[in-house]
């Protein structure tokens, strides 16, 4: 066998493999024979059928497999050996291939084309200046984190009589036309919020109602969605018609949110029993506690602009026409939904290239600094952002140790873990680069930050 590496510039290169019949012969002569020991061929005992007949029967189609076999393993090791980066995967050369008969020929040539990955220098120090923008924690800020705080350590309060926004409990009494209750007609007790009712006519019956008030409507006609009605009735698992009943509605109850007080008790439920003791220590824990939480946010958006900047900045030949297509070729050998078309390489090549810069970018970044993503880091940053997640939906209180299951678990899914190593490797490329040039920090605040994000 023999080997041979031309290169045509510095990112296109074409691979000569040379496979002489001494690199197959033997692999084919044992799938002849394996071949022979399983066949059932009508007239031959399993095992028994002459070679001949096998080789003249399957012969071609074995010799096929096994040259191309050897073809793939050893173009495979020539690149792990000889450290070559490449972009894509090789393709049959459009030039350089000869054509193969596989009737005749017993020495074999094939060609490659390869995309080469570029040389380039990423140099960056103190003398290279990227923004980098903090959100300033101002008293609006901590005006509107408090009041969250209110609301969520808030609690319902009995009050004399019904205003907007209000919680109304009572018995539902099914009644005829005139409003008098039916003799055994359907009740159920239950609640419902003042806001919900559409029907401004029943809205003003209930406006100011008080404890023990009786008050006759149309349920259906008060709140509009049947769904929402029948189980307001306790209706929902029946094929009953009473829904469309009037109903006698006996107050029990009126309940009113009312946001918890800015006072110690407040203060123990945001932080920890003593840890403020203050309204001015609590509003400084918020600003410390923002601060940390926008550093992720101002990270973010420097992680975007390096990407932006860098990419721009920094120049490099790609083989453009190779790689159009291999997006080609690689769609059409994995079918589905997602095959392109020429059309569609061209329209989205651009995006593709800008991506691919930036990872190579990275990449050289990452090789230079030694920075590597082992999987604790992967777990624990998954952890960290799936805790997040969970607390934003009212689930912060889930152990830890139960935690610690999810994230494995999701992890085990290839496509979870790349996603997030991506992310947590292109945090530490950022960091790096960082702390490696000069920052021009500028103060801005959530609007003008939130502006950045915004659709042109």
């Amino acid at each position: 066998m023999e080997i041979v590496k031309t290169n045509i510039n510095e990112v296109n290169a074409v691979i000569k493999i040379k496979i002489g019949k001494e690199d197959y012969s033997e692999k084919v002569q044992k799938a002849l024979k394996d071949y022979r020991n399983k066949a059932n061929i009508p007239g031959f005992r399993k095992g028994k059928v002459p070679m001949d007949l096998v080789n003249k029967m399957y012969g071609k189609a074995i010799l096929v497999d096994e040259v191309n076999n050897v073809l793939v393993d050893s173009l495979s090791k020539y690149l792990y050996d000889e450290k070559l980066a490449v972009l894509g995967e090789p393709l049959p050369s459009l030039t350089e291939q000869d054509k193969v008969d596989f009737e005749n020929q017993t020495d074999f040539e094939f060609a490659y084309d390869v995309a080469l990955a570029p040389e380039f220098d990423v140099n960056l120090t103190k003398k290279h200046k990227f923004p980098y923008y903090e959100i300033k924690i101002d008293d609006k800020l901590i005006n509107e984190h408090m009041e969250r705080q209110q609301e969520r350590f808030g609690s319902s309060v009995p009050v004399e009589s019904v205003v907007a926004g209000d919680l109304i409990k009572g018995i539902f009494n099914q009644a005829d036309a005139d409003g008098n209750v039916v003799e055994n007609g359907h009740s159920n007790e239950n609640m419902f919020l003042f806001d919900y009712i559409k029907d401004q006519a029943i809205k003003a019956q209930f406006e100011g109602a008080k404890t023990d008030d009786i008050i006759v409507f149309s349920p259906l006609t008060a709140f509009e969605n049947l769904t929402e009605v029948k189980k307001l009735l306790g209706l929902e698992n029946t094929e009953s018609t009473e829904f469309s009943s009037n109903y006698a509605f006996t107050v029990t109850s009126v309940e009113r949110f009312q946001k918890a007080e800015v006072n110690q008790e407040l203060f123990d439920k945001m932080y920890g029993e003593g840890v403020c003791t203050s309204e001015v220590d609590a509003r400084a824990k918020v600003k410390e506690e923002l601060s940390a939480a926008f550093v992720s946010e101002s990270d973010y958006k420097f992680r975007l602009d390096i990407k932006e900047k860098l990419v721009s900045d920094i120049n490099f030949e790609l083989p453009t026409e190779f790689l159009k297509r291999w997006m080609l070729t690689s769609s059409k050998v994995n079918k589905g939904k997602n095959e392109m078309t020429p059309e569609r390489v061209e329209n989205e090549w651009p995006a593709q290239e800008k991506e691919l810069r930036w990872q190579l970018i990275k990449d050289k970044i990452a090789k230079t600094a030694d920075i590597k993503v082992e999987y604790d880091e992967v777990k624990d940053f998954a952890k960290k952002v799936m805790t997040s997640q969970f607390a934003q939906y009212g689930m912060g209180y889930l152990p830890d140790e139960h935690m610690e299951n999810y994230t494995v678990k999701m992890l085990e899914k290839e496509d979870q873990y790349e996603r997030y190593a991506t992310t947590k490797f292109e945090e530490k490329v950022a960091l790096h680069v960082k702390g490696a040039v000069k920052l021009d920090v500028k103060e801005i605040t959530t609007e003008e930050f939130n502006n950045f994000f915004k659709e042109n």
